[in-house]
């Protein structure tokens, strides 16, 4: 474990307008810690909000996990999606301490609704309200950061816009259990990066690890305020920014002795993710002396164009030959 801290940039401030020095410091930050890091924490309250909110905020969705992983196993395995990784997670031989479950399109009022009436069947309003609330923050931090990223690159205004028209939110709440014997293991996941564009999350305790840049070492996400959100970048933003944004490699270590929730908001592009021709270029033909001609992108794409429930579908049948390289072999430029 080392004591490198992760970035943080305040993106809480009612002067973060578009075109200001406030905004441009901004985009100069989320970029440096993206490329760096691959994520950084977030100050960020939304809609008008102050930090007494974010605290009714917070208590409020951690209120909701509990009380749904208090549900019987049986109830929460009805948790089913025809999307890849939309769905329950438990009862697995190699993350035993580790149960997840899914909410399709969260700042739906009609979507969080059918997922809260498949829990209780007689409903649950106080969940639906916490859970719509903090999944809107939330989704409108994920919009604030992918305008930023744009904006800092040059990228022709459409991609946000699709972006915004494309994104499928889902968020998944987990729950981390303490081993139950000294020889049990300690690790909730293993370390990975997520295969969304952007996954936005918050913890209750201490227990989540992200890869150091440089070396092979780990950085605790240490306490976190109600206002401040971890943002990490997966492997399809990685593919999207030709390479210049890192994803973000993380684990989750149980390492205190009582049960922890997080609580986390991934997006994924519902159709094709098209790569900024701004961030790159295909390196397919050459000159007359066989020296491949270099452009002024002066970064040849590493991926292709991808659908990205596609690319989820590849690594649930399988065919993708690991998770670590799955973006690679799935729309890699060879």
């Amino acid at each position: 474990m080392v004591t490198e801290t992760i970035p943080v940039v305040d993106l809480s401030s009612k002067n973060l307008i578009h075109g200001t020095p406030t905004w441009v410091s901004a985009c100069n930050d989320v970029r440096k810690a993206m490329e760096q890091h691959g994520c950084f924490k977030a100050i960020f309250y939304g809609g008008g909000g102050d930090s007494s909110s974010s605290t009714q905020l917070h208590n409020d969705i951690f209120a909701a996990a509990g009380e749904l992983f208090s549900l019987p196993t049986e109830t929460k395995q009805r948790n089913t999606s025809s999307k890849p990784y939309f769905d329950y997670f438990g009862q697995s031989q190699l993350f035993p301490l580790t149960e997840s479950l899914a909410v399709d399109h969260p700042t739906s009022s009609l979507a969080t609704r059918s997922f809260a009436d498949v829990m209780w069947p007689a409903g649950n309003l106080s969940f639906c309200e916490s859970t719509i609330s903090f999944s809107k923050v939330t989704a409108e931090l994920d919009q604030t950061v992918m305008r930023i990223i744009c904006e800092s690159y040059g990228v022709d205004g459409g991609h946000y816009e699709y972006y915004l028209e494309a994104a499928n939110y889902v968020l998944r709440f987990y729950r981390y259990t303490v081993p139950k014997t000294a020889g049990e293991s300690n690790v909730g996941l293993g370390a990975h990066a997520d295969k969304s564009m952007i996954s936005i999350l918050r913890q209750s305790i201490r227990g989540l690890q992200i890869k150091a840049p440089d070396d092979d070492s780990w950085v605790e996400v240490d306490e976190m305020s109600p206002s401040s959100f971890l943002v990490m970048a997966g492997d399809a933003l990685m593919a999207w920014s030709n390479g210049r944004i890192k994803s973000c490699r993380h684990q989750v270590i149980m390492s205190e002795k009582e049960t922890r929730y997080s609580v986390g908001l991934s997006s994924v592009i519902n159709g094709v993710v098209h790569i900024p021709t701004e961030l790159g270029y295909y390196s397919s033909s050459n000159d007359d002396d066989g020296e491949v001609e270099e452009e002024e992108s002066g970064k040849p794409f590493r991926c292709r164009a991808f659908d990205h429930f596609g690319l989820l579908q590849f690594i649930r049948s399988g065919e993708a030959k690991n998770y670590d390289s799955a973006i690679q072999d799935y729309c890699g430029v060879v």
